[in-house]
């Protein structure tokens, strides 16, 4: 194991921020979703060292940058957006998108349990959340038919867990990068 892991791994999750976090200024993304696939494919080759089915998913990371990235940039041209235009390439994008972090966390918690063994399981716990969390926020509920506090009190929820993930996520990420690294710093003294 090299560095090139520890590196890997810290490009994963910095593109989780750029996934989670947005910072819009007059409707235009500073940081735009397509910059966690990009993170992610720069992070593929290093974490194919240590786990070579990640790089089965790189045709999808291709597919998810180019689908977000004309999402973010046909708005700028006053062009409506794929996804707006062709509802089943809405869900297309959506279920591939599902089974990519799916697939990536899997591959993520494979690592993690090299290095420590709690961090697999956390891995695991948030790829399920995560996924669970998506799916039911991805299916059509009669949100317009709930009035009054009931609307108010489910959106404070759904945003304390997305908030709980986001951080969750990021302190995961960067927690197994400390991880690899100490590993690394042990195995490897002096170096």
């Amino acid at each position: 194991m090299s560095n090139s892991l520890v590196v890997s791994v810290g490009r994963v999750a910095w593109g989780y921020v750029f996934l989670y976090l947005d910072f819009s200024l007059n409707g235009f993304n500073f940081l735009p979703d397509w910059a966690c696939y990009a993170f992610v494919l720069w992070a593929l080759p290093g974490l194919a060292l240590c786990e070579r089915s990640v790089k089965l998913l790189e045709p999808l990371a291709w597919l998810l940058l180019i689908v977000d990235a004309a999402e973010w940039v046909l708005p700028v041209f006053g062009l409506g957006t794929l996804i707006d235009e062709a509802y089943i390439l809405g869900v297309v994008i959506s279920v591939v998108s599902l089974y990519f972090h799916f697939q990536l966390l899997t591959n993520l918690a494979d690592i993690a349990g090299r290095f420590n063994a709690k961090r697999q399981k956390s891995v695991l716990l948030l790829r399920n959340v995560r996924t669970v969390l998506l799916t039911l926020l991805a299916l059509p509920w009669p949100i317009d038919r709930i009035e009054g506090s009931l609307d108010t009190f489910i959106g404070a929820i759904i945003m304390l867990v997305g908030f709980s993930l986001i951080i969750w996520t990021l302190y995961t990420f960067f927690g197994l990068r400390g991880d690899i690294a100490q590993w690394i710093e042990r195995e490897n003294p002096g170096d």
